[in-house]
């Protein structure tokens, strides 16, 4: 098994939006799972393109990485990432 495979298959990814409300505090909604298809680690090995199974605009990605490690095989200091979705280009 590949370096690449092993990064996409150690990550997790799931998806939710929080829904508008004129009220501070209000709960996230719509939690769903993303499939993580692929991942292309950069030639500098500081970044990491995904492809996802599903994108929607206005979501919140969030990635859970507890099984990354870095080039000397440490854990990462943060093995969770969020992203807000606004817009996909047509």
């Amino acid at each position: 098994m590949s370096t690449r495979q092993r990064t996409w298959q150690l990550m997790a990814c799931s998806t939710f939006f929080y829904p508008y409300s004129k009220t501070y505090g209000v709960s996230s909604q719509g939690h769903t799972p993303v499939k993580v298809l692929a991942a292309r680690v950069a030639a500098d090995r500081r970044r990491v393109s995904l492809e996802l199974s599903d994108l929607k605009a206005s979501r919140l990605f969030e990635f859970k990485m507890p099984g990354v490690r870095d080039a000397q095989h440490q854990t990462l200091v943060h093995t969770t990432a969020d992203y807000t979705l606004n817009k996909l280009q047509p």
